[in-house]
């Protein structure tokens, strides 16, 4: 019996990207940054779709790097998920998986002004898309603190 390992999976899940198909796990990446994290993803053979931040300066170099997936630039506290993932073409029985690195800056023992950072609400932003969803299969969580 022929187990599929990460690369093969990665050969034909990224082969696909462009031909339409469809794949073994579509993801949307929440606070995706400059996409690290989807690079990551992506390269383990997982169809990023979308990134989703606020920060439209990254559009770019996430794009860019990340192809074919798509930056997002919406605010976390506005986005209506089924809508999302039908503008990026997930379907309900896509197997899915959201993942999240939410900003560490709030929560950092470094930062003296912790209570007045508006990115302390990401973490639970994210934790009303995930609860309200009951459509995906998977979830990534990173939240460093220093």
């Amino acid at each position: 019996m022929h187990n599929p390992t990460i690369g093969s999976i990665a050969q034909s899940t990224l082969s696909d990207a462009h031909a339409g198909k469809k794949h073994a796990v579509k993801a949307i990446d929440f606070c995706c940054g400059a996409g690290g994290l989807t690079r990551g993803l992506l390269d383990a053979g997982i169809a990023v779709v979308a990134g989703v931040d606020n920060d439209e300066r990254l559009r770019d170099t996430y794009e860019r790097n990340n192809e074919p997936s798509i930056f997002v630039g919406e605010d976390l506290a506005k986005i209506n998920i089924k809508n999302l993932r039908k503008r990026v073409g997930i379907e309900s029985t896509d197997k899915t998986l959201y993942a999240a690195c939410t900003p560490c800056q709030p929560f950092s023992s470094l930062n003296r002004t912790k209570s007045d950072d508006a990115r302390k609400s990401l973490l639970l932003e994210f934790a009303e898309i995930v609860s309200a969803r009951k459509m995906g299969k998977w979830l990534i969580l990173q939240r460093l603190s220093l």
